[in-house]
């Protein structure tokens, strides 16, 4: 069977944008965005305002969730993870089916309690070929994830590490 269509991300330093697919960024190519380096590579040359512009949809992600680290972009198919607040169950949940190319795009219900990535999570993300996390929450470890060539974005950080009760949805 055919994978499912995930909707196209696409994020660059402070802003972030969600678009599905819009036909100036994509011209006929296929939809398997995650096997598709040329579709990110001109997903991230036509950057996140264009592609929002052109989705005509009404989907831009709260600006208060920001590049950990400077210079972060990304472009891939989203992976939605909703989570309980403070508690990342979810996300381990979802890293055993994630896809390399994947973005996970984790609703954290813009709880600042506890992280809900770190180094670890990280480790296991450039493992499976996860290429990035935004959060609507707090991370922690930013330093570490950077080093490990991970895009992140998020609401801010915290030492506070999360609970792993659930429950989520992925």
């Amino acid at each position: 069977p055919a994978p499912a269509v995930r909707p196209f991300l696409v994020t660059a330093g402070r802003v972030a944008g969600r678009a599905r697919l819009p036909h100036v960024a994509t011209e006929g190519m296929s939809m398997s965005i995650g096997q598709q380096p040329e579709v990110q590579a001109r997903a991230l040359a036509l950057g996140t305002s264009t592609l929002y512009e052109a989705s005509g949809v009404n989907c831009a992600i709260d600006p208060v969730i920001r590049a950990v680290w400077p210079g972060a972009t990304v472009a891939g198919p989203a992976y939605p993870v909703q989570c309980s607040p403070g508690d990342n169950l979810a996300i381990h949940r979802a890293l055993d089916d994630a896809q390399p190319g994947d973005v996970l795009v984790i609703n954290g219900q813009s709880d600042l309690s506890r992280a809900l990535i770190g180094d670890l999570i990280g480790e296991i993300m450039v493992s499976r070929g996860v290429v990035c996390a935004i959060v609507d929450g707090v991370i922690r470890d930013a330093e570490t994830l950077s080093r490990q060539g991970l895009a992140v974005f998020a609401r801010g950080t915290t030492p506070a590490g999360p609970f792993k009760n659930g429950p989520g949805i992925i």
